[in-house]
């Protein structure tokens, strides 16, 4: 896994982890969210949060740890919540490493490429299956894609 992703176990653990709101970004610091956080006593703290699946329907954890790395590290918006396991978020960062690897092999060998069918095929494939990990769609690509594989011109 890579790093910086899920650094935090569950801790089980109802007193949580202290936020520290200054760290937060900078827009989440022009929110109401920011302002709440600030007045006194104020429970500013990061709690473990169960969790279903959006794709596989298992269950999971939002960790403190792994929410405390989130917003004030990684910088997220407050409202942003994990909806896939690890699992597949796992699958779904290496499908998007894959279609930006395909998109600038495209760029640079675009000629080679266009008489490449297995480049092209695994390329669609990719763009498939990413949304079903709640990843971007590209349908402009993928309806190319489709075209190249089916032998049609793209003049």
């Amino acid at each position: 896994m890579a790093a910086g992703f899920f650094r935090g176990e569950p801790t089980g653990d109802p007193v949580g982890i202290p936020s520290d709101p200054k760290c937060w970004s900078e827009s989440v610091k022009r929110s109401v969210a920011y302002m709440i956080a600030s007045e006194p006593g104020a429970d500013n703290t990061y709690r473990d949060k169960a969790y279903l699946c959006w794709r596989c329907k298992q269950p999971d954890l939002f960790t403190a740890a792994d929410q405390k790395h989130d917003y004030e590290v990684r910088k997220v918006r407050l409202e942003q919540s994990h909806s896939l396991c690890r699992e597949c978020f796992r699958v779904r960062v290496g499908l998007e490493r894959e279609v930006l690897k395909c998109r600038r092999r495209w760029i640079t060998e675009r000629p080679a490429l266009l008489r490449d069918p297995e480049f092209l095929r695994r390329w669609l494939v990719v763009l498939e299956e990413l949304p079903r990990y709640c990843g971007v769609g590209d349908g402009a690509n993928v309806v190319m894609l489709e075209r190249l594989v089916a032998g049609e011109s793209l003049a």
